[in-house]
C-alpha cells in the first residue's frame, strides 16, 4: 500500500503503482482541483460514518470517516473507493476542523474505511514528524 502526499496525485503516478501490482491511497489537493472538488461534491451527509477519539498531550481529537465505492464517474485510473475524514481537534475549549478526501484502489471488501484511514494517519504521522522533527 502506497500512501503519498498530494504532490503525488496524480495519474501517471497511480497507474505505475497499480501497473507494479501495488495499490494506493492518494489526496488530491491543489493540483487535482477537479478531482477533489467532484471528491468533496459527493453526498456525504447520506454516507454512514465510524468515528475514533484520541486524547492526549492536552487535546482531544475525533475522526470520523466515510467511504463509498468510488462512482463510475470519477475519472481516475482504478479508482475502487473514496473518502472523507473529517478531523476535529479540541485544545483548550477550541475546536479545529479539518476535512481530507482520498482516493483507494483497494475496495471496500478488502479494505475498510477505518483501515483506510489508519494507513492515512500513520502517514500524516511521518510527514509532520519530518516537517517538524521528533
Amino acid at each position: 500500500m502506497v500512501t503519498a502526499d498530494a504532490m503525488h496525485t496524480q495519474v501517471d503516478t497511480a497507474g505505475w503503482i497499480r501497473d507494479q501490482g501495488g495499490h494506493y491511497v492518494l489526496t488530491p489537493l491543489g493540483n487535482q482541483k477537479t478531482l477533489r472538488r467532484t471528491l468533496k461534491n459527493l453526498p456525504w451527509k447520506k454516507v454512514p460514518s465510524v468515528s475514533s477519539i484520541d486524547t492526549g498531550h492536552g487535546r482531544r481529537v475525533r475522526r470520523t470517516v466515510k467511504a463509498v465505492q468510488a462512482p463510475k464517474w470519477v475519472d481516475f485510473p482504478a479508482a475502487a473507493q473514496v473518502l472523507q475524514i473529517r478531523r476535529t481537534r479540541t485544545i483548550k475549549g477550541r475546536k479545529h476542523v479539518e476535512v481530507a478526501y482520498l482516493i483507494c484502489s483497494l475496495p471496500m471488501e478488502q479494505a475498510q474505511p477505518e483501515q483506510v484511514a489508519a494507513w492515512v494517519q500513520g502517514h500524516w504521522g511521518i510527514e509532520n514528524r519530518l516537517h517538524v522533527g521528533p
